[in-house]
């Protein structure tokens, strides 16, 4: 977060980055359900969050927190209040990287960034060196973030179910080696 201090300088506040936690999940619907709704008002394809929708994705991040085949980050500013949030499934030898959100009412400058950097670490030291991103179609600002930390444009074999999308997203892709 940076404020303007007495004399006008912006100074910055620095954000821990950790493992999530089941006391979590309150903020993480949050911040999900925020994101979800501004996609929806560039792609109608992406559905504004019901309440179906927000139980069967609290359960579903709840098991990505407890359990073994995912990872699930967290950016918590000073206040301590979780500002962002990154997951990642597990796949053999590949992580899916299927859910980013960030606070969009305070600017956390890097804090996308940090995310992602610490997980291809810890995803790195479990021995996986390639991942991919679920990225929406039209969402250029989304894309651009992706393109900048290097990742590229994959289009998946057709033949394999795993790689199957919906049409309002895309698959991007790197390994540790980029």
């Amino acid at each position: 977060m940076l404020t303007l201090s007495d004399n006008n300088t912006r100074t910055e506040h620095p954000l821990n980055v950790r493992a999530a936690i089941t006391d979590d999940l309150p903020r993480l619907l949050h911040l999900w359900a925020e994101r979800r709704t501004i996609l929806n008002q560039s792609d109608a394809r992406f559905t504004a969050p019901t309440p179906a929708d927000r139980q069967a994705w609290s359960a579903q991040m709840h098991t990505a927190i407890t359990g073994m085949d995912a990872r699930v980050l967290v950016g918590v500013a000073a206040s301590g209040e979780v500002a962002g949030f990154i997951r990642a499934r597990v796949q053999g030898e590949v992580a899916i990287i299927d859910e980013i959100a960030l606070d969009a009412h305070t600017y956390h400058p890097g804090l996308g960034r940090d995310l992602v950097k610490q997980l291809r670490a810890a995803l790195t030291e479990d021995g996986i060196s390639t991942l991919r991103v679920i990225v929406p179609r039209y969402h250029a600002v989304e894309q651009a973030f992706w393109l900048a930390l290097r990742a590229t444009p994959w289009t998946p074999p057709t033949n394999e179910d795993l790689w199957q999308l919906p049409p309002q997203n895309m698959w991007m892709t790197w390994s540790s080696d980029q």
